[in-house]
């Protein structure tokens, strides 16, 4: 059958290839078969236009649609849609929601600036709000969470990031009543140093939000040479642990020279240490020390008036069961050995002066936090120099003693000298 003029528009059948066509001035546009409806030309007609549009589409299921010749597909499964063979880009300034027809906003780290996140999984049970990243496979890298920061505006392009620069961060956030802005801590990356080519030094914040606040506060850091450091502005809740800590290389305090604890000994001197307000190093250096002058302390008198006891381990001490296995204990009372010699007690704050205390008794005032009482030690240490100074003046007194004696001895002995010398003249005179 002879085809269309160029002037004719209309519907067209081909008999002979069973084919319905859409003419437009001549020219075929569409072409109609038993199984496929198609532009006569590859991307020759659009299906709808801007202002002309379809309301649905539908498509059996198992359906797919093939975007240049299979370069991407989008297959049609059971409740499921596959993208095959290429990528899904999303625009800047758009997202994805899964779970959800609803983009919900929340803080940004400080409790009150609201953001929205463009990528979001939201549900109402731990499956259809949780996100996983799975690696399957015999080697390589684990599956991996990346954050990149680059300090120009145009994405992929660069400029390079200084000290302190935020890299990224981990946020908890929750609903407080009204809306989803309240924090309750935060794990945050900042560049810690300056950076470079290839050079990019880094540290972690790990931040908690206190009770009555919105906002979370940086507690403990990781820097770029593995210091760990406690932010805490109060120094009682800098570290608390429950459970033991196994240091298996020593734990250094300040000086990481000299500062050391360990089983073996580290570095080249030392720094005093103390758990409390107790010193466990002392240290004698006489360039912490002035008005030093021998000491005019009697000793010997002082130690006359220390209580020594023996005595067994209260119950409301609790090591008591191990210690009192031991057998009996000898020592002092801190109550009686601070009237003799002050500096060897250790009274926590102003205890001291707490007649309760110095009595012994139950006191209200002065307690720890889980209500145990304030105890007093003797730190026995520092009664050394008392002892050197008592035994120094009872050498004294012997060495005294001795002398006392030898000058006795030697008068003794011209007496007994004299006793012979007269004995001798007795008997002279007896026999003449």
């Amino acid at each position: 059958m002879a085809g269309p003029s160029s002037t004719h528009s209309g519907w067209w059948y081909d008999i002979p290839n069973s084919e319905l066509e859409v003419i437009r001035r001549g020219t075929s546009e569409i072409t109609i078969t038993s199984s496929a409806v198609s532009p006569s030309t590859s991307d020759g007609a659009a299906l709808g236009t801007a202002s002309l549009m379809w309301s649905d589409l539908f498509m059996a299921s198992g359906s797919v649609i093939n975007f240049n010749a299979s370069d991407v597909t989008i297959t049609h499964a059971s409740n499921a849609l596959t993208i095959e063979s290429g990528n899904l880009f999303v625009g800047n300034g758009f997202g994805v929601i899964v779970g959800s027809n609803t983009q919900l906003t929340t803080s940004v780290s400080d409790g009150a600036s609201g953001t929205t996140p463009e990528l979001q999984v939201l549900g109402t049970g731990s499956d259809d709000s949780s996100l996983m990243l799975g690696n399957f496979g015999t080697g390589g890298t684990p599956a991996s969470l990346y954050f990149l920061r680059s300090r120009n505006t145009a994405i992929g392009s660069n400029t390079i990031v200084t000290d302190g620069t935020s890299l990224g961060s981990i946020v908890f956030a929750a609903d407080d009543g009204n809306d989803y802005l309240t924090l309750g801590a935060m794990i945050r990356a900042d560049v810690d140093g300056d950076p470079g080519e290839n050079d990019m030094p880094g540290r972690l914040e790990f931040y908690t939000t206190a009770d009555d606040a919105a906002a979370p506060t940086e507690r403990w850091r990781i820097s770029q040479v593995g210091n760990l450091t406690s932010l805490a502005a109060d120094a009682a809740n800098a570290a608390n642990v429950d459970g033991g800590i196994i240091a298996t290389g020593g734990i250094a305090f300040t000086d990481v020279a000299n500062a050391w604890i360990d089983d073996a000994s580290r570095g080249s001197g030392t720094v005093a240490h103390y758990i409390g307000n107790q010193a466990i190093t002392t240290s004698s250096d006489m360039r912490l020390k002035t008005d030093i002058e021998d000491s005019m302390v009697n000793a010997t008198d002082m130690l006359r008036k220390f209580r020594v006891v023996d005595y067994s381990w209260g119950e409301n001490y609790s090591p008591h069961e191990s210690y009192n296995a031991r057998g009996r204990w000898m020592g002092m009372i801190a109550q009686e050995a601070i009237e003799v010699a002050p500096w060897i007690i250790n009274a926590p704050g102003d205890s001291k002066d707490c007649w309760d205390c110095r009595a012994g008794l139950e006191c209200e005032k002065h307690v720890n936090e889980d209500g145990t009482p304030q105890w007093w030690f003797v730190n026995y240490d520092y009664l050394v120099p008392t002892v050197v100074k008592g035994f120094q003046e009872l050498d004294v007194r012997l060495r005294e003693d001795e002398l006392i004696l030898g000058l006795a001895e030697e008068k003794i002995d011209a007496l007994e000298e004299a006793y012979k010398i007269l004995q001798g003249r007795i008997h002279e005179l007896e026999t003449t």
